[in-house]
Parts: structure tokens; sequence; C-alpha cells
């Protein structure tokens, strides 16, 4: 019988939503082009390699995710397909505009992704949780353009197959509410999800439960609790228990930091000299110093590496370098200095580099200060003022740089905004709302 009775469990009436962009990439594409509405429309990966988005007309003509561009070039070709690279840019910033306007209807919310976000709708004012949720889909499709499937359930599990089904039917008006189910329609809800699909489960353990003959979202939730915990432990059973509308996976109010932050790219072309690894090293260093300054942390440790190319009959290399610090920092400067000292020793000439990237690891919280036991009172006074400067000024170009939508302000050594050999973007719109020289111009 589903949903199973558990023994010493009330379940609480909770109203859990999830609110996800509809082909978010796609989406924000379709803003500022109105006339590729209805038309089938891919994004691109870094170097514009593989589809990471698609539109629904897209989906219907089969095309996965992941499909490599030159692979279905005949398709393109005989549809008409929309191509553009990905513009982060664009995207980041209307996803901000789609969370901002969430942040002002409810209190308890928790941004899982660029494009989702879960709230908590079990306090909201309004009864009819429904309408409040088709009302919050309207406001955000006409505030910013962006179109919304909104998904409600006991619990985020079941919030999230809601939303899938928000989303295939149109009758709905983008809103699913598990409570305004019958017994019947939620069982064939999880009756037509399939197992893999279950947000916890993953493709990962989808072919053992295959075995089992569990296929959907409904075998999984009447699988014998004990055996789901032994094989898949706590966290699959976190999830037998939300398919069972007993909440089990909280709202991350506060998410819990990240234990490492790294940035790593491909170069568009293989790169050859010292000052061009130079460039990408500190830009990747910027990037995870901002993301640490950004959590309220501070690395122990940065890494580096660089790479030639794994395939081709170029030769190969590849290497990289640890840095330790004495004392923990998130400083722009200081982890660039060494950065740079540490990619000398690493530096071979004479090949062809394909990527780079830094990682920085060991994190603690900025408010944990570990110092050296052999600095005298005047040296550990004259580090806090030196310390406290640099956040001065770093926290005003953050500010700055947040306020004008990219890093407009940074280290010489990083060179100019744009490197020949960075990603390829060849199919690069405009960047509409955060450049002022590629705002739309109406005629």
């Amino acid at each position: 019988m589903y949903p199973q009775k558990i023994e010493g469990i009330t379940k609480p009436n909770k109203y859990i939503a999830v609110i996800d962009c509809n082909n978010f990439f796609v989406s924000c594409e379709r803003v500022f082009r109105p006339e590729l509405r209805n038309k089938p429309t891919i994004v691109l990966s870094n170097n514009d390699g593989c589809v990471v988005a698609r539109s629904n007309e897209v989906k219907a003509l089969g095309i996965k995710m992941g499909t490599p561009l030159f692979k279905i070039k005949d398709l393109v070709k005989e549809h008409n397909i929309a191509i553009f690279s990905s513009n982060f840019e664009l995207y980041g910033d209307l996803s901000h505009r789609v969370m901002s306007i969430i942040k002002n209807k409810v209190q308890n919310y928790e941004i899982y992704s660029i494009d989702e976000c879960f709230i908590d709708l079990t306090d909201i004012y309004q009864s009819d949780k429904s309408e409040f949720s088709r009302d919050l889909v309207r406001t955000i499709k006409t505030s910013t353009g962006i179109p919304v499937s909104i998904g409600i359930a006991p619990t985020k599990t079941l919030a999230k197959i809601c939303t899938k089904v928000a989303k295939k039917n149109i009758d709905l008006h983008g809103v699913c509410n598990w409570y305004d189910q019958d017994f019947d329609s939620k069982k064939n809800i999880l009756i037509n999800s399939e197992v893999g699909d279950i947000w916890g489960i993953g493709r990962a353990n989808t072919p053992k439960l295959q075995l089992q003959g569990v296929r959907t979202a409904y075998d999984f939730a009447m699988m014998d609790r004990k055996s789901v915990k032994k094989q898949f432990t706590i966290m699959g059973e976190r999830t037998w228990l939300e398919l069972n509308e007993i909440p089990s996976i909280k709202l991350a109010d506060n998410p819990e930091p990240k234990k490492s932050i790294a940035s790593t790219r491909s170069f568009g072309e293989d790169v050859t000299t010292l000052e061009q690894l130079q460039k990408s090293i500190s830009g990747h260093v910027a990037q995870v110093a901002y993301q640490l300054r950004k959590q309220k942390s501070k690395a122990n440790i940065l890494i580096i590496f660089i790479r030639t190319n794994n395939f081709g009959t170029r030769p190969k290399y590849h290497n990289h370098a640890v840095i330790h610090f004495d004392i923990p920092t998130n400083s722009t400067s200081l982890m660039t200095k060494e950065a740079l000292k540490a990619l000398n020793t690493i530096y071979e000439k004479g090949y062809y580099y394909k990527k780079s990237g830094v990682v920085v690891t060991n994190l603690v919280p900025n408010c944990i200060r570990q110092i050296n036991l052999f600095e005298d009172e005047n040296t550990l006074r004259k580090l806090d003022l030196d310390e406290q400067k640099e956040e001065k000024l770093v926290s005003m170009i953050d500010r700055y740089n947040e306020k004008s939508g990219f890093r407009i302000v940074k280290l010489a050594v990083e060179g100019e905004n744009k490197h020949r050999w960075d990603n390829k973007k060849q199919l690069l719109s405009n960047r509409y709302t955060t450049r002022w020289q590629e705002i739309l111009k109406v005629k």
C-alpha cells in the first residue's frame, strides 16, 4: 500500500515547492529574441562543443543532452536550428532577477542552482498554495520573461517530481500540487517517473536497481526500508522516506561552505608560452579567491596545474604544484604571487598546452586565525593592519565588479578581458543586461 506506513513517524503537514526555470539557457536567449519562440534552439558548452540546453522543439527531434555539435550538423541544417554559445553573464543576471522575485514573495527559500529554488509554503498567509504558486509563475514571466514550473509536495523529492509533471502538462498552468491529486493520480505520477531520474538516486545506481526489478519511483518507494538503507546508505533511505511523504531533507537556509573550490578551463586554441599561462592561471586564482571571500572562507592550500591535450600525436605533458600558506588567505594578490612562482617551476617549453586550472582546499572560516607562534607582538600587529587594509581594498573592488556585472578591475598580470586562446564562443549573443554597448536597440 502506498504510501507506506512507518511506525513512530507522524507525517507533518508540510508544503515544500521547487521553482524550476524551463529550459533556462534557451529561455534567456529568447527573452531578447522573440523570433526564437517556437523555433528549435540549442545552447552549447564551452568551446562550442556539446549541447547543454535544448528547447522543447529540439527535444522532440530526439537530440540528447551532451550530444557533440558535429554529430547533429545535418539535423541543424534540416530543421534550421538556432545555435548559441553559452552566455553565462546573461544567464547569471537573469537568474539573479528571478531569485530576487522569489525572495520578495517568501521568507524560507534555498537557491539550489542557477535555475532552481526550493521554497517553504507551509506558513504563507494564502491558504490556496496552488493559486499562490500560479500567481508566482505569472509574476516571474511578466517581470523577467522567463517561464517557470512549480511542484508542490510534502517533501523536496516529491516536489521535484511534481515539477516535471507541471512542465509536461500545459493544462496545469505551470503548477503541479501533490495535495491536489487523488490516490490513483499520485501513484501514476510515481509510476511514470523513471528510477534514474529520482533526485538523490541518479544514473549511477540505476543498473543496480533495475536488476532488482526497480524501474520507477513507485517501485523504489515500495521497497523495504532496511534493504534500501543497507544498499544505498542513509542518503538512499532519506530519498525512500521522502517518496513516502516523510520530509527528510531540510531546506538549506545557510548552505554548508564548500570544502574546496576549483576554477579550470580548456583553451580555445593551444597555448605555448609562459606569459599566456601566467594570464590564465592569474584569472583562475582571481576567481577562486573571489569565491572564497563570498563564502567567508580562507585557504591553507593552493594547487595549480597545466596539461596538454590527451589526444592527438603531439608530445604529452602535465604537471602540478602545491602551495601551503603559513596563514590561511583569500587575498587575490598574495595567492597570485605564489601561484606564478609555482608556475615557473612546472612550465616546460616546447609543449602545446590545452588546459590550466587552480584548486583551493583545506578551507577554514574567516573567523579562524592561525598565527605563527614565533612572531613577536609588533610583527603580528603589523600583519593585522596590513590584512585590514587588504580586506578593505578587496571588498571595494568586489562590490564594484559585482555592480558592473563583470570583472572590470583586476590585476594587470591577467591582461585584457579577451584572449585569442580563450574558450571559443563564436555564436555568443549580446550581454543585454550587463553591457551598455550591447544593450538592446529598439528601432
